[in-house]
């Protein structure tokens, strides 16, 4: 299934399009994709084939396990390798792939992407409110969702990744408010995983974001069209 969330400019009035794909909010077994590479899953690491000669494959998660005592630790591990000739790709994490972990795998050539998680565990998607706004110049750089604590990636190939986690009432939250309902802007991001570049002043075409529930590991992704 696919879900079209309109972008307002509020000084232009103009509408463009930010897509979600999402094949069904029925959790599943196995990786969803949309145009991307094929990717299988260890203990130890995510493994891609079929992606592009020569393309760099981005990955980013959202991981969850028991730090013993009934804790209970987040990562957010990613990065990124360059496919082999054959389309081969391997990105080994530094503590080995959690259990309870879900994955975006980017082909930054073609800009397909793949959501996947260790086998035992199922993908879970949820939706979003469907906005994204304006600043004051007419570019779109803000997003909004409905969950009380979210991770954000964004994802430019040729560029790299960019994160940060949204806490509704604090963290990364425009008016800091407990109201169920999260603006950000695209400025709270931060480098992620090697990243060196500034974090962009805007939204652009080919951009993917990544949005996890980091209490229930849920996921939606959405993809500004080129």
């Amino acid at each position: 299934m696919t879900r079209v969330v309109r972008l307002f400019t509020s000084a232009l009035c103009l509408v463009s399009a930010l897509a979600i794909h999402a094949s069904s909010h029925i959790p599943r077994r196995g990786p969803q994709k949309a145009g991307g590479p094929d990717v299988a899953i260890s203990a130890t690491a995510v493994t891609v084939t079929n992606a592009t000669s020569g393309a760099t494959i981005y990955f980013a998660s959202v991981s969850i396990f028991s730090a013993g005592d009934f804790l209970v630790n987040v990562e957010r591990p990613g990065g990124s390798a360059v496919a082999d000739a054959s389309g081969n790709a391997t990105f080994t994490p530094p503590k080995g792939v959690r259990t309870r972990s879900v994955w975006l795998v980017v082909d930054g050539e073609s800009g397909g992407y793949t959501v996947a998680s260790p086998p035992v565990m199922l993908l879970r998607e949820m939706d979003l409110p469907g906005n994204a706004s304006a600043g004051a110049n007419g570019a779109l750089r803000k997003v909004t969702s409905n969950r009380y604590s979210t991770d954000l990636f964004l994802i430019r190939a040729g560029s790299g990744m960019w994160a940060a986690r949204i806490i509704d009432g604090g963290t990364g939250h425009d008016d800091h408010v407990t109201n169920g309902r999260v603006s950000t802007d695209i400025s709270v991001l931060t480098p992620f995983a090697g990243t060196s570049a500034e974090v962009p002043d805007k939204f652009a075409k080919g951009d993917i974001l990544f949005f996890v529930d980091r209490n229930t590991l849920e996921f939606a992704v959405a993809s500004q069209g080129n």
